[in-house]
């Protein structure tokens, strides 16, 4: 390859490459197309936690012994003891459609599951992102020490008050993925995914709108570039963005 050049190789294709100078750069872009399959794969994992619903509604033959008491021999005989009959299979599938419909129907459920899939990351990484708070179980004096040498970074709130007041940025944590989606039902509001999460206010103001649109498409956010009109950020928006920070998903610089 000529300076300048660029080669693309399709996945799954094996390949071996040398840098013959410091300027080579190699990029690995990954691209979310889950199939069929492992979205029902996935989407029976969220099923089997669920606690309401028609998701833990059991399967139930409420006239199982009627034929007992039945005065039409006729009826009474065509019983056949072991016999999975087609009412019962009828009845079941009935209930697994329901129990899927119950989550491809609304649109709030079936908006959480995708925003969560599609930005999830493709491999585990267990120390990336780094959090400020020792979620990761990290509890050592080097966790403690590094958080320290952030300074104003190291601390969620002093971190988003600052770069509302104009100092310094935020920037979204490199190989991350963010995106926004618009919920229609059953009232309109957007949402926030971020790795795998969901970030949402309770609010449906225009201004909330578009600032989590801003976090989601903008790497370097600012307070040019959060504060709208010169309109404060709601405070929804702000514990927002000082969840992000703490979890490692935006950080701090001065520059």
């Amino acid at each position: 390859l000529e300076a300048g050049d660029m080669l693309y190789l399709p996945p799954r294709f094996a390949h071996c490459g040398t840098a013959l100078a410091d300027g080579c750069m190699t990029l690995s872009i990954g691209c979310r197309a889950p199939n069929a399959n492992d979205m029902i794969s996935r989407l029976a994992e969220q099923m089997s936690i669920a606690l309401d619903g028609k998701l833990v509604q059991r399967y139930q033959d409420s006239d199982l012994l009627d034929h007992h008491h039945d005065t039409d021999e006729r009826i009474a005989t065509s019983f056949h003891a072991g016999e999975i009959t087609q009412v019962a299979k009828d009845r079941a599938k009935e209930l697994v459609k329901q129990a899927f419909l119950e989550i491809l129907e609304s649109d709030d459920k079936w908006d959480d599951f995708f925003g969560r899939i599609v930005t999830e990351p493709k491999r585990i990484r267990d120390e990336y992102p780094l959090p400020l708070d020792g979620s990761n179980n990290d509890s050592s004096d080097h966790h403690h020490n590094w958080v320290a040498e952030l300074g104003v970074w190291g601390d969620p709130k002093q971190a988003v008050q600052s770069v509302l007041e104009g100092t310094g940025a935020l920037y979204q944590a490199e190989g991350i993925v963010f995106s926004y989606s618009n919920v229609l039902s059953p009232s309109p509001y957007c949402r926030l995914y971020v790795n795998g999460e969901v970030f949402e206010t309770t609010t449906t103001s225009e201004e909330d709108y578009q600032c989590l649109q801003t976090i989601a498409n903008v790497r370097r956010l600012t307070n040019e570039t959060l504060i709208q009109n010169g309109s404060p950020l709601s405070q929804q928006i702000v514990n927002i963005l000082e969840t992000l920070v703490t979890k490692g998903l935006l950080y701090g610089s001065d520059e």
